[in-house]
């Protein structure tokens, strides 16, 4: 994967793009995940700037991971503690949008960006069973 399997992840297994690597990679595919759960705006100012782009971070095209713009992909995952509803939105998604472009300037070309379900439809969640209510305290 780039990092040691399967990361930080909140669920003591891969996440998302640690299995999409693993499961569905049949080439020698790196992934360099980031994220870290639970993370805003500064802290994926903190993954691009101090992590992907510091002298040890793939940014630099270290031998080990000499991607191009055509055969790599960045995925950037934006997620509710990110566009909560106390966030100044425009402020927040320009600065994204500068952060993106910083990529942009040492060569991603290709972006996938995730973002949340609508959380104003709560129709769409599935009910919580009666274990989930107990166990999270989950109220009406």
């Amino acid at each position: 994967m780039g990092v040691p399997y399967p990361g930080a992840t909140w669920i003591d297994g891969a996440n998302w793009a640690g299995y999409l690597t693993t499961q569905y990679n049949r080439s020698k595919l790196l992934t360099f995940d980031y994220a870290i759960g639970g993370n805003t705006v500064q802290g994926v100012r903190n993954q691009i700037m101090g992590d992907f782009l510091s002298t040890r971070g793939a940014g630099h095209k270290p031998h080990y991971a000499p991607w191009t713009a055509s055969d790599s992909l960045f995925a950037c995952f934006v997620g509710i503690n990110d566009l909560n509803t106390h966030a100044p939105i425009n402020p927040t998604i320009n600065e994204l949008f500068d952060l993106y472009e910083t990529l942009y300037r040492v060569g991603a070309r290709n972006f996938l960006f995730v973002s949340v379900p609508p959380i104003t439809a709560p129709h769409l969640a599935p009910t919580p069973h009666s274990e989930h209510v107990s166990i999270y305290g989950i109220q009406d």
